[in-house]
């Protein structure tokens, strides 16, 4: 059940089951059983934002799973274009946030609260496909009206490649430049994140999506069980129809409610049948009920997975589920 390469998935066969786990998982309940969790992560941070976080961490949560499951590809002739690395740039002043930028146009990418007064600073706001500089000076600007910034507490920044292989300091500087002029006589200085603050910055950042992880492994743990128990009810149900054993040259005749058995599990479960339900032999009969023991087996199999503790990271773990459900359950 491990996924290897998440990046030999089939893309095109993502999204049915985006839309299934999706329907699945209620982000909002994630949000408010979440509470204690947040609680816990952020007693020592400050919290100069009033905003609900409960809201925030649905979105968050989403996501987190999608990030983690689905594979980004490029063709040959996209990778042939790509010239300069994509780079980060942190602001933080708590709120503490990332903007990833593509390097080639120096426009966001993506975004990022490395806290959660970052997460809470960034709901709502979206700045991708800004270009950075624009960026900074309207994060600068918020950072102003919620009253974040004053003399007395400085704003740091870094700006380094994706890969953490080296600070960029053209990107930096630049960063700071706009940073001091929109910010001129608020703040005392802006300064640059050395490397012992950059790891308490991650340290926070890891120590919250784990406690997201947690929280959605729990959710399609919860989720999965009750789908892979009922489909094994429902193939338990199906194999009590037929004999134990047809001979190989038998003329099996279906009754009609046999058959329309047959046909709503199929649709369920998206099962492909490989044999003529109005006229068939006794061989393909047990074929499909030695395919339908074999799936069972395999379902068994999954459910003590979803019952064991694992010491794979979360990604691995969420990776495993999400085939899990897509194999065995979907049969996408």
């Amino acid at each position: 059940m491990r996924i290897k390469d998440l990046k030999k998935e089939v893309k095109a066969n993502i999204p049915d089951l985006s839309d299934k786990i999706s329907a699945m998982a209620d982000w909002q309940s994630i949000a408010l059983n979440s509470a204690e969790t947040n609680k816990k992560i952020n007693q020592a941070a400050k919290k100069p934002i009033k905003k609900s976080w409960s809201f925030a961490f649905a979105a968050i949560a989403a996501v987190l799973v999608m990030a983690i499951v689905l594979p980004v590809t490029l063709n040959n002739k996209t990778a042939s274009v790509v010239a300069k690395a994509d780079y980060e740039v942190i602001i933080d002043v708590n709120p503490t946030i990332k903007l990833t930028v593509n390097g080639n146009n120096d426009k966001v990418k993506s975004q990022d609260g490395m806290n959660k007064d970052g997460v809470e600073f960034l709901y709502g706001d979206n700045y991708v496909g800004q270009p950075i500089n624009d960026a900074t000076k309207k994060i600068c600007d918020k950072l102003q009206s919620y009253g974040l910034v004053s003399v007395d507490r400085p704003v740091s920044v870094l700006a380094q490649t994706v890969d953490k292989h080296g600070v960029l300091s053209e990107k930096q500087s630049n960063i700071a430049s706009i940073i001091d002029s929109v910010l001129y006589g608020k703040i005392e200085s802006v300064r640059f994140i050395d490397d012992d603050m950059l790891e308490e910055i991650e340290k926070k950042y890891n120590e919250i999506k784990n406690g997201y992880a947690q929280e959605i492994i729990r959710l399609l743990k919860d989720r999965l069980k009750p789908l892979i128990e009922q489909k094994i009810a429902d193939i338990d149900n199906l194999i009590a129809l037929f004999k134990e054993k047809y001979d190989d040259d038998e003329r099996v005749s279906l009754d009609m409610a046999t058959m329309i058995k047959v046909v709503e599990f199929s649709r369920k479960y998206d099962y492909e049948l490989e044999f003529d339900l109005v006229k068939t032999k006794g061989k393909y009969i047990n074929e499909f009920i030695e395919d339908l023991t074999d799936l069972k087996e395999e379902l068994a199999e999954c459910l003590e997975e979803i019952d064991e503790d694992s010491d794979d990271d979360y990604g691995e773990i969420l990776a495993d589920l999400i085939e899990m459900a897509k194999e065995s359950i979907f049969n996408n």
